[in-house]
């Protein structure tokens, strides 16, 4: 499945398939208007593959969507609640402010996110924070750590989860269409003979590089 759109300054794209065989992903991603500018945007992988991972996943679009204006480790508290009895999920919350160019993450379990740009040597990653360790559901860290990430007009925010192996395709070009990048970043790491696979990018629109 494939989605793009645009919400104020921010533009997005998604990909995403499951496990080869699975009827349906249990990997889900959210995009949201958050008022003044701002887009909430997260990523959950439902522990497993099938009805009951998506259904895991499927329960931080709910909690996102009634709590948008907190913290990146505040909602992922909230998602720890709802989930529990679940199977569990490994989730990653994230809200850009493109007037303050910046963008404050945070995650639990293992799914990535963080910033590609340019850099002098080529594109490459500007910063990876790691995700803390745990399951939204099950069990999560004392402290879940909330990053503030530089992001310039260009930048491109990624969320991926485990089902694509980390790295960037060295052909990819910051200035390509947003769904082209997404595509050419799914089509070059997904794994989905082995597991569900998504990748979500977002780039605040300005002069193309």
């Amino acid at each position: 499945m494939r989605d793009c759109g645009r919400l104020g300054d921010i533009e997005w794209a998604v990909v995403t398939e499951p496990l080869s065989g699975q009827p349906v992903s249990g990997d889900h991603w959210v995009v949201r208007d958050v008022g003044a500018g701002g887009v909430l945007v997260a990523v959950a992988d439902g522990l497993g593959h099938g009805p009951e991972a998506a259904g895991a996943a499927w329960l931080v679009d709910d909690v996102l969507s009634r709590n948008g204006d907190e913290s990146p480790d505040r909602l992922l508290a909230h998602c720890h609640r709802a989930l529990s009895g679940s199977r569990g999920a490994a989730v990653s919350v994230a809200r850009l402010e493109p007037g303050v160019r910046h963008v404050r993450c945070a995650g639990v379990g293992n799914v990535c996110a963080g910033v590609i740009g340019a850099q002098p040597d080529g594109t490459g990653w500007l910063a990876s924070p790691p995700a803390d360790a745990g399951i939204v559901g099950d069990h999560l860290p004392a402290t879940i750590r909330t990053h503030t990430l530089a992001m310039r007009v260009g930048d491109l925010f990624v969320m991926a989860t485990d089902g694509v192996a980390a790295g960037l395709p060295d052909h990819t070009r910051l200035g390509l269409p947003i769904d082209e990048i997404a595509c050419a970043l799914f089509d070059a790491a997904a794994r989905t003979d082995r597991d569900d696979a998504l990748v979500l990018v977002c780039r605040i629109r300005g002069a193309s590089r």
